[in-house]
């Protein structure tokens, strides 16, 4: 999803779950430009989440 900031368009990933009855949303986001050097780092964040 591609949103407009004041000076720079911004790529965000959007996540949305529900965990014990509540809804969470994770907000993952990083300029365009700087989307290509952001990318694997956002992805593994991603990926790092989970329930403990």
């Amino acid at each position: 999803m591609k949103s407009a900031a004041i000076d720079a368009d911004i790529h965000n990933i959007l996540l949305l779950s529900s965990y014990k009855n509540k809804m969470i949303m994770f907000n993952f986001n990083s300029t365009i430009d700087e989307m290509p050097k952001y990318k694997q780092i956002l992805l593994d964040s991603i990926q790092s989440i989970a329930e403990k």
